[in-house]
């Protein structure tokens, strides 16, 4: 009877402290050792086989209860995000870019991911070693220190040669060129000539470099997680400091609810190329749902909500499916083909469903976020300062009009879709002025969440203070 009391207890504080029992047994230190094996292997340009964002999803998952007991570790979360984001554009690329005729863009591209995702990386790595240094100091973690300067010292050398290596065969594209006249240079050496060798060089180097890091750091990630004693006290410190501040949770499930809803809304983003939809709709549709579930308690209307979704869902996946395979008939004399004409039609149909349960989904989320507004957002309320009650008041009065823009312009973006796959096959110009409008729709749903975001930390902020 005692084993199955304690047991219970056991359990019960699992579940008191809103952590699932793997992570809560070694402090998300196992995930964000298997976000690292998604992280070792060379790129290639934009293409990205064993793809980062997976990684950097299960790193910032694992490092969510170690960020609240160190600050250099919640600077380590911040710039997880950074390269997820990073990660899941270079997936949208890789689509992309082999539809494009400038392949020169490549270059590009990979240089800038190869600046910004270095640069990130290394913030990332020695945000990471310096918390768990402090972590060790703090919580008796002598595991931590043995062996620390050879793993950070790989991280930063794998981040730079990762990096730099992956740029040079794209080099070739700043080499290619075309000589006129009858001056030609003699012994020139041209790296366009050289794709295969630029290539092995970037796998070899760029592979071995990620090989050996990964080596080193999943054996000090498992030396660090075999330390009990040190993962008791971190247990011990989160349990007493995190889990029983229900504000701080609260905020935290609203404010990830927020960025869900704002990437999912971002998502439904609809810029054709070639009759091609690249960004999928069910993809925000998906990221709407999860922002739902995190704050179901918050979000007024929720369940309601997660209904429209769930029948929103596969008719995403079937407008998609459509439009994809209509995109072969791409041609303005579409309406001469028995056969594809009857493929339009189906396909104009599934949008118009597929606007209308989004324009209701989306007035559902606006009331729930209408009601954020009034209810978390902005400074307390105090008798004693009418000027901090007049700037509430104005601070909610521009959320609500903002708000409205965010409406209205989701709405206007549902019918543009539609009218653009009419348009499509119709005319050769509309997709221009549907372009607009979603770009205009892009920076309503930035507005609106980045404002609530701000003004619900401002609320709980103000509130811990008072």
């Amino acid at each position: 009877m005692n084993r199955k009391s304690d047991n219970k207890k056991t359990d019960d504080g699992r579940k008191s402290s809103g952590l699932s029992f793997k992570r809560h047994e070694f402090m998300g230190l196992n995930f964000v050792a298997a976000g690292f094996c998604f992280l070792f292997n060379p790129l290639i340009g934009m293409n990205d086989f064993l793809p980062d964002f997976i990684g950097w999803l299960l790193i910032l998952y694992g490092l969510g209860c170690l960020s609240d007991l160190s600050e250099d570790l919640a600077f380590a979360s911040k710039q997880a995000r950074r390269l997820l984001y990073i990660g899941i554009v270079r997936i949208a690329l890789m689509i992309i870019l082999p539809s494009l005729e400038d392949k020169g863009l490549s270059l590009v591209f990979t240089f800038l991911s190869a600046v910004f995702e270095t640069g990130l990386m290394v913030l990332f790595f020695g945000g990471f070693f310096k918390g768990m240094s402090y972590l060790s100091i703090r919580h008796g973690g002598d595991s931590v220190l043995k062996n620390l300067n050879r793993v950070k010292t790989a991280s930063a050398v794998f981040a730079v040669m990762r990096g730099a290596f992956n740029l040079l065969p794209e080099l070739k594209y700043l080499s290619t060129s075309q000589y006129e006249g009858e001056i030609t240079a003699y012994g020139t050496f041209d790296l366009a000539n050289y794709p295969t060798a630029l290539l092995v060089i970037n796998l070899v180097f760029a592979g071995a470099a990620g090989i050996i890091w990964l080596s080193l750091i999943i054996l000090w990630m498992r030396q660090v997680m075999a330390d009990k004693a040190f993962l008791r006290s971190l247990q011990t410190s989160y349990s007493q400091t995190v889990s029983s501040d229900s504000m701080l949770l609260e905020r935290r499930r609203i404010n990830r609810a927020l960025i869900a809803l704002g990437i999912g809304f971002g998502l439904w983003t609809d810029i054709f190329l070639d009759g091609i939809n690249y960004i999928p709709d069910f993809i925000g549709t998906i990221f709407i749902i999860a922002g739902l579930l995190i704050a179901s308690k918050e979000l007024a209307g929720s369940k309601r909500a997660l209904k429209l979704t769930y029948i929103l869902l596969p008719i995403n996946i079937v407008v998609w499916a459509l439009s994809l395979f209509a995109s072969k008939y791409y041609t303005l004399n579409m309406f001469r083909s028995f056969n594809t004409l009857y493929l339009l039609c189906a396909l104009i149909a599934a949008a118009a469903a597929e606007a209308g349960v989004a324009g209701i989904l989306l007035l559902h989320v606006s009331k729930a976020l209408r009601q954020l507004i009034y209810e978390k957002c902005g400074e307390l309320d105090d008798e004693r300062f009418s000027r901090l009650t007049e700037r509430k008041k104005k601070m909610q009065a521009g959320l609500y009009r903002t708000l409205v823009f965010f409406v209205v312009s989701g709405l206007i973006t549902q019918l543009s879709s539609v009218l653009n796959y009419f348009g499509l096959y119709a005319s050769d110009w509309y997709w221009l002025i549907n372009a607009g409008l979603q770009i205009v729709n892009i920076f309503a749903v930035v507005w609106i969440f980045s404002g609530i975001y701000e003004q619900i930390n401002i609320r709980f902020d103000n509130v811990r203070r008072g």
